[in-house]
């Protein structure tokens, strides 16, 4: 178990970090509410329902998929750092344009389509064959098939549809991997993405309400 442990000791830390925005909103928001609103609402558990959905999602696929790509538990880790990464970043772009309890829904329905958007490439840069692998097909066309629907969704209810521009961003990427058969991000390049992302999101938030003299 301490061999185990310290095998995987970077992985494990680059999660955490990957994490660590998500985990500082599940503290604040489940040990201090005081801090953010004057009671406790339904908006504090998401944080907590989506790292634990999240776990159990990413750990399935895993599971289904290390066998037949030699996947090592590092890829795992790095799939609940991503999903993370990408949840936060659309929380807080949501809380700038209004009141998250609002959004509720639509910002859980992300995490499916994000798990299998990080497997899909996950299982594309993994590939030792020639060809495109039957199941990262079946990975992308789920993707995409969830992307499309809430981008729709997003398009008849919002003013911008963040998920339409980032299926465009991944997708455009993604086309181009499949066309000339490059990979040019790293796995580990694509999860830190993410995570740059949500930590401007939310600084640029923090430094707004400090502006603004209202209360984080």
């Amino acid at each position: 178990m301490i061999q185990t442990l310290k095998k995987y000791q970077g992985p494990l830390i680059i999660c955490f970090v990957l994490s660590s925005l998500l985990l500082f909103m599940l503290f604040l928001f489940t040990y201090t509410p005081y801090m953010l609103y004057q009671h406790i609402t339904t908006e504090q558990l998401i944080p907590v329902f989506f790292f634990v959905s999240g776990l159990i999602l990413s750990f399935i696929l895993y599971s289904i998929l290390k066998k037949k790509f030699n996947f090592e538990i590092s890829v795992f880790l790095y799939g609940v750092g991503f999903t993370s990464s990408c949840f936060t970043a659309i929380f807080y772009i949501f809380r700038l344009q209004g009141p998250t309890e609002e959004h509720l829904e639509t910002i859980f329905l992300y995490l499916i389509p994000l798990t299998f958007l990080y497997y899909s490439y996950a299982t594309m840069f993994k590939n030792t064959e020639k060809g495109v692998q039957r199941a990262t097909l079946y990975l992308m066309i789920i993707t995409t098939v969830f992307f499309a629907a809430l981008t729709i969704f997003e398009i008849i209810n919002y003013p911008v549809p963040w998920v339409g521009l980032l299926l465009l961003l991944f997708g455009s990427y993604f086309a181009y991997c499949l066309i000339h058969k490059k990979n040019v991000l790293t796995l580990q390049a694509l999860y830190w993405i993410p995570f740059l992302f949500s930590w401007f999101v939310f600084l640029y938030l923090l430094l707004l309400r400090l502006l603004t003299r209202s209360i984080f």
